[in-house]
């Protein structure tokens, strides 16, 4: 599975409220690349300032629908879409919605995909402030028991991509391995998709990002997977990880970008 080169982020929009492109979103474009994605209807979730929506309008899907909880970001993407890939054939939607809530009738799409908040919001920060929304998800509005890995807003897009697709499409978002390669697969599997890993890459932890509910679930029990080391040889707990960002050094996780193929047997009961 190839890489991608770093993203060009020349002459684009990208205001300090929108989640910064960075290795999560060269990873996603990565696991997207291996994937033909011409003349499919597709939607993205969290759609930022539209540089996956550009590459994918780039390789040519016939219709694109990009999605946002945060009213601030549609315009910004909007611009930057016009700006990069003008006069261009593809049916362009762009969209409001928590997840799929707001989507309308259709119901026919060949894939869904994003690149979602995986981290609970701590009581301390309150979400559309800053860039809060690209970063973190309210687990309350979720329900779900993988919220202690941080992955209820994840289950949450399964669960509606079920209604949207046709028979045997697919889902494919970028996942931090934080839970385990176990966990995720299982995601997957209990909503009624195949899971598959189509692009993987060792990262480190974003310093930005707190860990403080990963380390309360992690001392009720919960296991995580950071290390101390890029090659994530050597494992460290969260609590650890935590410390070592509130100092300015890294830890490290695996990232995963995983299709799920939809079965339609179970999409129909």
């Amino acid at each position: 599975m190839s890489e991608r080169s770093p993203i060009s982020i020349e002459g684009l929009e990208i205001p300090d409220f929108t989640f910064k492109p960075n290795v999560w979103t060269e990873t996603f474009l990565s696991g997207l690349n291996t994937i033909n994605v011409k003349n499919l209807k597709v939607v993205e979730l969290g759609v930022g300032s539209g540089i996956v929506g550009i590459d994918l309008i780039r390789r040519g899907v016939s219709r694109y629908v990009g999605v946002d909880i945060d009213e601030r970001i549609l315009p910004v993407a909007c611009r930057n879409i016009d700006a990069v890939v003008p006069n261009n054939s593809c049916d362009i939607s762009l969209m409001t919605s928590d997840l799929l809530s707001g989507l309308g009738e259709e119901k026919d799409f060949d894939l869904i995909c994003g690149c979602l908040p995986q981290v609970s919001k701590p009581p301390t920060i309150s979400l559309g402030t800053a860039d809060t929304y690209a970063r973190y998800f309210d687990c309350d509005q979720y329900c779900s028991d993988l919220n202690i890995y941080g992955l209820g807003l994840n289950e949450g897009a399964l669960i509606q991509s079920k209604e949207r697709l046709k028979p045997f499409g697919s889902v494919v978002l970028v996942l931090s391995g934080r839970a385990g390669k176990e966990v995720l697969e299982k995601m997957f599997e209990r909503n009624g998709f195949s899971p598959k890993i189509i692009f993987e890459k060792n990262i480190a932890q974003l310093k930005e990002t707190t860990l403080a509910t990963l380390v309360e679930y992690e001392s009720h029990g919960c296991n995580f997977y950071f290390y101390s080391d890029q090659e994530c040889n050597k494992r460290i707990s969260v609590a650890e990880a935590e410390d070592r960002r509130l100092r300015g050094l890294d830890s490290y996780h695996k990232l995963y970008v995983v299709e799920g193929k939809l079965n339609s047997l179970r999409q129909n009961l």
